[in-house]
């Protein structure tokens, strides 16, 4: 009898932990999304004014700077410009999160409006050693980009 509650304590006792580290992981994540969310505005401002690596590029990991510089890369930075001008973001979350001893790193999507399509951005940012980096981004159209007009189809 001793020995069952003896068991059951320690489960119980593995189990406050188990909540208590969900709770503090879900608590970091919410706070890094806070405190990323104006470098990920200003990123996806930076770099939809002309979508070309350079303008940004000292906020991107190497990995994706030399990645969207592949003919492939080139062609979605193309695609992108249809966009136009970036007019804002709302509605953040972290949909992957993790920290460690080299870092933070999470994947967050926000609602984007620009010039001429409303998407979901989701990037893939990371601090590590105090410097914060984009290492990933995806572009969600629902309706496609919108044709553009001015005073001469009115």
């Amino acid at each position: 009898m001793k020995i069952l509650r003896n068991i059951l304590v320690g489960l119980g006792a593995l189990f406050v932990l188990l909540l208590a580290s969900v709770a503090y992981l879900g608590l970091s994540a919410s706070s890094f999304v806070e405190e990323t969310q104006p470098f990920l505005l200003d990123f996806t401002a930076d770099f939809a004014r002309n979508w070309e690596v350079a303008t940004v590029e000292a906020r991107m990991t190497d990995a994706l700077a030399t990645n969207l510089r592949t003919p492939q890369g080139r062609n979605v930075m193309s695609q992108l410009k249809q966009l136009g001008a970036f007019k804002g973001g709302h509605e953040f979350e972290s949909r992957h999160y993790s920290s460690g001893t080299d870092g933070k790193r999470a994947e967050i999507a926000f609602d984007g409006r620009f010039e001429h399509a409303d998407v979901v951005v989701t990037i893939v940012v990371e601090r590590r050693d105090g410097v914060v980096k984009v290492d990933g981004f995806h572009i969600a159209l629902d309706d496609g980009v919108q044709p553009q007009s001015d005073a001469r189809d009115a």
